[in-house]
């Protein structure tokens, strides 16, 4: 592991990171002709939330810049919305915020950053 992304999760534990619920569903399967839902996990990351304005917001798809969008930094991979999968679910000071983007950062082996929008339920 390289020395910058040991610095990196080191300030993950001394700046205000702290545990975050994470919900993953898995990808659905198609059983006699039926899709069944995948399985629904609950799981803690240690991560580094603060909140996001300007050229970053530029990255997220129209619709989801009007709500409230954080960048997230973790040691723990976070899934997207993707064609076999369904976005993580992040819960942020008691709502929930779905993944946007996520990316490994570069240089920093095992960190991803990721944008997440907060989940407006009707």
């Amino acid at each position: 592991m390289s020395t910058a992304t040991e610095r990196f999760r080191d300030g993950l534990k001394r700046f205000p990171s702290k545990q975050y619920a994470v919900t993953r569903h898995e990808p659905s399967t198609v059983v006699m002709g039926r899709r069944v839902a995948g399985a629904v996990s609950t799981f803690t990351v240690l991560a580094l939330v603060m909140d996001v304005e300007g050229a970053q917001l530029e990255r997220l798809p129209e619709g989801r810049r009007a709500s409230r969008v954080v960048a997230i930094y973790s040691s723990t991979p976070l899934r997207t919305l993707a064609d076999e999968q369904e976005a993580d679910i992040i819960r942020i000071d008691d709502d929930d915020y779905e993944v946007q983007t996520a990316r490994d950062l570069d240089g920093f082996c095992g960190i991803t950053h990721a944008l997440a929008a907060r989940v407006t339920r009707t």
